[in-house]
């Protein structure tokens, strides 16, 4: 076992690594992963003209990915030309919001230790400072009438288990102006100390239209994990507290109807603090509204676990607007109060559809948009006709056009129907064989989408770069996912190992049949319960010529044990130790003779580096070729744009080159 890779241990194959990549010219490389930009706000204004947005861009200016640059950079964009002006190039920008006319863009800067508010023009011109305290402000709320701003304010809290300082949210501070000047705000706590706002769900609090009421969800989490959650609105006048309502599971993301007549909020399964630890998890999540005269607390009832984000409301009320997984893709949702209408808003879009933001009076949507072939980049519309306009063209990225990629569908071992994506190598040619990289999602309640293949969504993982090496690469979505329906993501509970498995197997025995895939060339791979499968497959089927398994738990009593998440562990597997160990693959490890790759970060805490250890022992005293590598200061998932995520890539390439012979395109 090896610990890599330091800047200065990596400087010589980095050399090596870019001739190769610009000889071979690859369609897509580890390099171009790195340069991705990844928007993570998009706000529309008010008026329609302008979008706020921010994007975490990364520079290369050298090409050397051991030197690449990391800012986060926010922009106005003009909705009609695409110009993009930055709001603020010296400070950091923490929170925004428009003012209710569109005329003005309010934002927070700063640290956990100090922030500043600022007011600027959305039509140019020089940022004013409105506040400055010693809190930190990471969001800015403005009230309609335009004369308060409600901030969440932080404070620092010692980590028990590191003695580092992290910061929570646990009051919101009210900012009150006279005339709408913005000018010598009085400043006060308005809710108690002894509250903990969540921060769940973006928003996080809500204003009533007529600006007198704020709404939020108040957490209390307990040792396990569990959260008991109030619902409830403050005067901002009296401070007075009226309690919604409480219940032993998260209520979050509150947001006041445009007649102020309820409470559309989100409602998700998970442990209550005196729920039984022992009582098996049902993943569901539910929209849900409470009516502030009748007290009536009503829930659509969706039958899934795959809401994203609870977005808001249409203009009169009636229809709530939510993006959800739907099966491969991310879709906008209509749906109406009692959840007899429900229709996708975005169709025609087949991709991503995401990070949706809605203006204050209800009329335009912001979000984000990508698909198997093309990056993320923002998009805006009128609500009353979805007409989607691009607004950015900011990455600049090589063209995944030539890719094939397709969704596949297969009926496993009980005739239930899988589905995952599929795609081909580089001028793959009909009646030709191609060998194969499974490639297994985490969770394993996540899915394989039609996100961007130079993405590494999965793990320290990106399909185009191997798809571009000459392998098809495969996808599952094994029982057990999101993106369909509740039952079948609960279908994994105490079966870790067993049906998933079947399903992917028996997605490897269509592709065969079906004379696409070479069966003697296929390796198979994955991240998290992505590992976990991986390791379990090489431990019941020998059919694989080499193995990937990636921050995956080897035993699951040691992982539970130590892991940070070790009751969802136990509300998936129960307590019963035998069945714990029956779906670990250490049990059964001296059946493996495949090589193995195994990656991790050093310094994961939900699959702890124990169970890497555990297995490189094992296949060493198994004499089975493998090689372990954890990688320098990564955690479970590895920080954007790193090198660690480049040499994860060139490790993954490497490997499966050794073992099996790319696609060789027939002329």
């Amino acid at each position: 076992m090896k610990i890599v890779h330091s800047i200065i241990a990596t400087l010589f194959s980095l050399t090596v690594g870019t001739q190769l990549h610009a000889s071979e010219k690859q369609l897509w490389t580890p390099f171009d992963t790195l340069l991705i930009k990844q928007f993570t706000n998009v706000q529309v204004s008010p008026d329609g003209e302008n979008t706020f947005i921010r994007v975490l861009e990364p520079f290369a200016p050298d090409k050397n990915p051991y030197n690449v640059k990391r800012w986060i950079n926010t922009y106005i964009v003009s909705n009609k030309t695409g110009q993009l002006t930055p709001v603020d190039e010296h400070n950091s920008v923490l929170g925004f919001d428009w003012s209710y006319d569109g005329k003005w863009l309010i934002y927070s800067t700063g640290s956990v230790e100090k922030g500043a508010i600022w007011l600027r023009p959305s039509n140019g011109g020089k940022a004013k400072k409105i506040y400055e305290s010693s809190f930190a402000g990471a969001g800015v709320t403005l009230s309609p009438d335009g004369e308060k701003i409600a901030i969440p304010a932080s404070r620092l809290q010692k980590n028990v288990s590191d003695s580092k300082q992290s910061q929570i949210y646990g009051q919101i501070y009210l900012l009150s102006f006279q005339d709408k000047k913005f000018e010598n705000p009085k400043v006060e706590a308005l809710t108690p100390d002894t509250l903990n706002v969540s921060q769940m769900m973006d928003p996080m609090f809500s204003w009533s239209p007529d600006s007198r009421y704020l709404v939020f969800s108040v957490d209390n989490k307990d040792w396990r994990g569990g959260t008991n959650s109030t619902l409830a609105m403050i005067d901002v006048n009296t401070k007075e507290i009226v309690e919604l309502l409480s219940e032993k599971t998260a209520l979050i993301g509150p947001i006041f109807s445009p007649d102020q007549e309820y409470v559309a909020y989100v409602k998700t399964s998970g442990l209550g603090v005196n729920e039984n630890i022992d009582q098996k998890l049902e993943e569901d999540v539910k929209i849900c509204t409470f009516n502030l005269k009748t007290k009536e607390n009503q829930c659509i009832n969706r039958n899934t676990s795959n809401l994203i984000n609870l977005v808001g409301w249409t203009e009169d009320s009636k229809f709530l607007l939510y993006n959800n997984y739907d099966e491969t893709k991310i879709n906008i949702h209509q749906v109406s109060l009692d959840g007899t209408q429900d229709i996708i808003l975005n169709k025609g879009l087949e991709g991503l559809v995401n990070g949706f933001s809605l203006s204050h009076n209800n009329k335009y949507l912001g979000f984000l948009y990508s698909n198997m072939t093309t990056p993320q980049e923002a998009y805006f519309t009128p609500l009353s006709s979805f007409q989607p306009h691009q607004i950015t063209h900011l990455q600049n990225v090589p063209s995944l056009k030539s890719l094939k990629s397709e969704i596949i569908k297969w009926k496993s071992f009980d005739g239930l129907e899988i589905e995952g994506t599929f795609t081909y190598p580089p001028e793959f040619k009909k009646g030709t064989k191609t060998p194969l990289i499974v490639w297994i999602h985490g969770g394993p309640a996540g899915v394989a989408s039609k996100d961007f293949l130079g993405e590494t969504s999965l793990g320290p993982f990106s399909p185009a770069v191997l798809a571009s090496e000459g392998y098809a690469i495969f996808l599952p979505n094994y029982r057990g996912s999101k993106g369909y329906e509740a039952n079948f993501v609960n279908m994994s509970y105490k079966d870790f190992g067993g049906g998933d498995f079947k399903d992917i197997l028996y997605g490897i025995d269509d592709l065969i049949k079906k004379g696409i895939v070479d069966p003697d060339r296929i390796v198979i791979g994955g991240w998290s319960y992505g590992g976990f499968l991986s390791a379990w497959a090489i431990t019941h089927d020998q059919r694989f010529k080499a193995a990937i398994v990636g921050a995956g738990p080897i035993d699951w009593y040691t992982n539970t044990a130590v892991a940070d998440n070790s009751v969802f562990e136990i509300r998936h597997m129960g307590r019963d130790l035998k069945d714990w160990f029956k779906m670990s693959p250490l049990m059964t490890i001296k059946n493996t003779k495949t090589p193995v790759l195994i990656q991790q970060g050093e310094n994961d805490t939900r699959v702890p580096v124990a169970n890497t250890f555990e297995l490189s022992y094992a296949l060493r005293r198994l004499k089975v070729p493998y090689k372990g590598i954890l990688y320098r200061g990564q955690e479970h998932g590895f920080q954007y744009s790193s090198p660690a995520i480049y040499d994860a890539m060139n490790d993954q390439v490497a490997w499966v080159k050794e073992h099996v012979k790319p696609y060789q395109v027939i002329k």
